[in-house]
């Protein structure tokens, strides 16, 4: 439980670090971009399952 409590910690923060590198691009080719939240929830989601699998594996 800790160690996936701990990927998903990992994963929102990496999620808004890459948020600020990246920006708003999301929906691509989109014209109107989704909200921030929205962008930095699913640049989260993208990275929950790598950052817990590099723990797993790694540690």
């Amino acid at each position: 439980m800790p160690l996936l409590l701990l990927s998903f910690i990992l994963s929102m923060v990496c999620g808004a670090l890459l948020w600020l590198v990246i920006g708003s691009r999301l929906p691509p080719g989109a014209k109107e971009k989704l909200p921030a939240m929205n962008n930095i929830a699913y640049y989260s989601l993208a990275l929950l399952v790598p950052i817990f699998l590099i723990i797993f594996f790694v540690f």
